[in-house]
């Protein structure tokens, strides 16, 4: 339950706020301080999978047992909008009952779904790295696949212009982290909340692998 204090605060807030409330600034603050530390640790766990060769045993493994099913090419349809609408519906219910709260938290998952998007493509075209190859060497549309994890390729404009190398990080992973930490951070008192939107996570990570979308 919100305090009378806290709904008050929600609603200044509400006045001064919406989707794109301080977005560049909160870019800007998502490649600094303990978020810059976070993304350097990716950078070395990605690099650890790739050296001692778990990636490549990973995505053998997933591939040969395809556990996922249908799952994943569904996730990789539908994946990239289904959180933007459920964080659209959150905001105009919240105006409908007048709830401080959802209108809030409206802004802040439609905010943290589109950061996560401009942050990832940064990093996608800054690392290039290709997709995983498809068993009997299937290409996926137009982008590039190799059968090498350590295929990076830092010459970010080529990425953009010419081989598509857009496979690290996984924007579906990211984009819908995002969703759910949102929710989270606004409904914290909702542990099953936190479990369910948590598996849900994990489960689109885990399909990215297993459609051979992107490396571990």
């Amino acid at each position: 339950m919100l305090s009378k204090t806290n709904i008050r605060i929600y609603k200044h807030k509400i006045n001064d706020s919406g989707f794109f409330d301080n977005f560049w600034q909160n870019i800007f603050n998502s490649f600094r301080g303990k978020y810059l530390i976070l993304i350097l640790a990716s950078i070395a766990f990605t690099l650890l999978l790739v050296l001692s060769n778990w990636d490549k045993t990973i995505q053998d493994f997933f591939q040969a047992e395809n556990p996922f099913g249908v799952l994943p090419p569904i996730i990789l349809l539908h994946g990239n909008y289904w959180h933007l609408l459920i964080g659209f519906v959150i905001f105009y219910f919240g105006q409908s009952v007048r709830d401080a709260r959802m209108i809030m938290l409206g802004f802040a998952t439609i905010q943290a779904i589109l950061s996560s998007f401009l942050v990832v493509s940064i990093l996608k075209i800054l690392s290039g790295r290709a997709a995983p190859l498809r068993p009997g060497g299937k290409s996926l549309y137009f982008l590039l696949r190799t059968d090498n994890p350590a295929d990076f390729n830092f010459a970010f404009w080529e990425n953009m212009t010419e081989t598509l190398r857009l496979f690290w990080p996984s924007g579906h992973t990211a984009a819908v982290t995002a969703f759910v930490a949102a929710i989270c951070a606004f409904y914290n008192e909702k542990i099953w909340i936190f479990v369910i939107g948590y598996i849900i996570v994990i489960i689109t990570g885990l399909s990215m692998i297993d459609g051979d979308y992107h490396w571990t």
